[in-house]
């Protein structure tokens, strides 16, 4: 891999968190807290050849769980990029190869659908679950009748010996036909 020798632009922006009164922190959900505010981040747009050279440097250092923040940014070179730039699409990249069907790009759409992602896979886990419940009833409703049947013969060879054992004594009494 060859690194790029030339400055990659990223577009940074100020943090679009409304200003609230001293003493309340926005978490974006309408709740407020009593901790005080905590400075705006820059918020940064990762741009596709920025993604590229972040990619070759993730390569670089064998691969998204050996590969770390610092070493990333060391490899990439880019004067504007942070640590927790870093740290944050690192996590991000790697939550997307462990879960390769989701699509990345459209994050407002991902954020909208997590709740029936869950209820989907809680209805998917309930209806495995109640499949293998099914079979297990089923099972056991074999191996029962197999024992009743178990017993049925069981009771049968006891009558047939207790009936040999009967004509056999008659054969061995003598004068009784």
């Amino acid at each position: 891999f060859q690194m790029r020798k030339e400055p990659i632009n990223i577009s940074v922006q100020q943090s679009l968190i409304p200003k609230q009164p001293p003493g309340e922190v926005f978490s974006g959900i309408g709740q407020s807290s009593s901790m005080n505010i905590a400075p705006a981040k820059q918020r940064m747009r990762w741009t596709q050849e920025l993604h590229e050279s972040f990619v070759e440097a993730v390569n670089k250092l064998g691969g998204s769980e050996k590969a770390t923040p610092k070493g990333i940014l060391k490899l990439m070179k880019v004067d504007s990029l942070t640590i927790y730039h870093v740290k944050s699409h690192l996590q991000k990249y790697r939550t997307a190869r462990y879960k390769p069907e989701t699509n990345v790009e459209d994050s407002s759409e991902k954020k909208s659908s997590t709740m029936p992602e869950l209820s989907s896979l809680d209805l998917k886990a309930g209806i495995d679950i109640s499949e293998a419940l099914r079979l297990q009833i089923e099972v056991q409703k074999r191996l029962h009748e197999q024992l009743e049947i178990q017993r049925n013969l069981q009771l049968r060879i006891e009558e047939q010996g207790r009936y040999l054992q009967m004509m056999f004594e008659r054969q061995c009494k003598p004068g009784i036909d």
